[in-house]
């Protein structure tokens, strides 16, 4: 009898050893079965509860990004030969984010507004506060601003109805559209001038808002998309017939004229201030040997900008003639640049450089991938910068940067982009600084404090 005592109490010993030693011991690396568990709805005791609790607020924990400076100074350097350029650059993390709202597609103007919109709503930053354009919005979409801070989008109110056009004036918000059909595409102009496509119940055709009234500028059987207007009221648009191509159209103030006339796909126009249009024209079949190449329209004539056997795409002209594009060059996307007298590729590099942006003083932004992660599955993309001599890059590659994308660049070198730094998109805005090699701090350089995106000091 009391040899079975002993063995009992030799058991319950070990029992209570064992759940010691889970208790007290194990790593919450090793506790995330409970948390699985608890996450699934399984039956669980108060040791799976516990066990669960300390496991999620370690992974919690280990997730959380480190915490970027509010506000830091950038050194730029050469991509070519690595060292400093002498250029830096104020940055403001203007938005602090987490992944279910993320903001995206920043635009900046020449005041140096800051425009970004979620999927329900737009924001505007002018300097100070960040203010709510609209609340309550579904999927807005072509949210545009000018440069007196006005605004325009498409969307719809709450998933109820079909897409209308709503318009910022600087101080409300109207909506322009109230109809039974889809409005969209808007474009906006310095003067609040608003063009749109919308469907008139047969088809679809190009509006204007004239800042009073509401003009058709369209009225037949074919179909009008895509308008742009510029400041002198200009607009030009895409037309599709029922001949199955594309041609586009150009409105002077006065009346339409037709700048090709041809059996190709025509589309996707850009208009500056001087009335110089650039679109794409698809001269070649789908698929490996499709070939779009770039047109423009100088006021009078309309030249081939390109003429190759390559795919070009996002073209984007500023108010002195000049152009920017994408183009592949049979393994992947790079940046090429029409300067007015020769045409220049901007990068040479077995990855993708996309969404190229360019002011009027020739300098251009764009998105290319720093580095290949996880066996090449996921791209780091960084934003680089050309000031019309050298590229340079504008953002770093560290372990914990996960992404840098949609830059837009005003006429004082201001740039704007989406930042993802673990915890979802944020928006930086990147203001440039005197020379401070040359006049600013002459012979103090190693007292500036210059760091890159997250915030370590980088020698210059």
């Amino acid at each position: 009898m009391r040899s079975e005592k002993s063995i009992l109490a030799v058991f319950l010993c070990v029992i209570l050893i064992r759940v010691f030693f889970h208790i007290s011991i194990l790593s919450p690396l090793r506790l995330s079965p409970a948390l699985d568990t608890l996450q699934k709805g399984r039956p669980h005791n108060k040791i799976q509860l516990e066990r669960a609790r300390v496991s999620r607020e370690y992974y919690e924990e280990e997730q959380k990004p480190k915490p970027l400076p509010k506000e830091f100074v950038l050194a730029l350097k050469d991509v070519v030969t690595g060292e400093r350029v002498g250029i830096t650059y104020t940055v403001r993390r203007l938005t602090d984010t987490d992944s279910a709202r993320c903001p995206f597609q920043p635009q900046i103007n020449e005041k140096g507004d800051v425009l970004w919109n979620t999927r329900s709503c737009i924001f505007l930053y002018g300097g100070k506060d960040i203010k709510s354009l609209g609340k309550g919005f579904h999927y807005l979409h072509n949210v545009r601003m000018n440069n007196k801070g006005q605004v325009v989008w498409a969307g719809k109110k709450m998933h109820l109805g079909d897409d209308e056009i709503f318009f910022y004036d600087g101080r409300k918000v109207r909506q322009l559209t109230n109809n039974k059909h889809s409005d969209g595409s808007p474009s906006i102009n310095d003067h609040g001038e608003v063009v749109w496509s919308g469907f008139d119940g047969k088809d679809v055709e190009i509006f204007l808002y004239d800042g009073s009234n509401i003009i058709q500028l369209t009225d037949d059987t074919d179909c009008h998309n895509n308008p742009e207007i510029n400041n002198r009221g200009e607009v030009v648009w895409e037309m599709n017939s029922k001949r199955e191509d594309s041609e586009i159209f150009f409105y002077d103030g006065q009346g339409v004229e037709v700048l090709t006339n041809n059996s190709v796909y025509d589309y996707s126009p850009q208009i500056n201030d001087q009335g110089k249009v650039v679109w794409f024209s698809r001269v070649g079949t789908e698929g490996r040997d499709r070939d779009d190449e770039i047109l423009i329209y100088d006021g009078k004539d309309v030249v081939w900008l390109t003429d190759n056997k390559r795919r070009e795409r996002n073209v984007q002209i500023n108010n002195r003639g000049q152009a920017v594009w994408e183009e592949h060059d049979g393994h992947d996307w790079e940046i090429f640049f029409d300067n007015g007298k020769t045409v220049i590729q901007l990068t040479d590099n077995d990855i993708d450089d996309v969404t190229p942006q360019i002011n009027d003083e020739g300098e251009i932004v764009w998105c290319g991938a720093g580095r290949a992660l996880q066996c090449g599955r996921k791209i780091e993309r960084q934003i680089f910068f050309y000031n019309g001599k050298v590229v340079m890059q504008l953002t770093e590659e560290a372990e914990d940067v996960y992404d840098n994308v949609h830059p837009h660049i005003n006429n004082r070198g201001n740039i704007v982009w989406s930042g993802d730094y673990g915890s979802g998109y944020d928006i930086f805005l990147a203001t440039k600084n005197l020379d401070l090699f040359e006049s600013a701090f002459p012979g103090d350089e190693d007292k500036i404090k210059a760091t890159d995106i997250i915030g370590r000091k980088l020698p210059l």
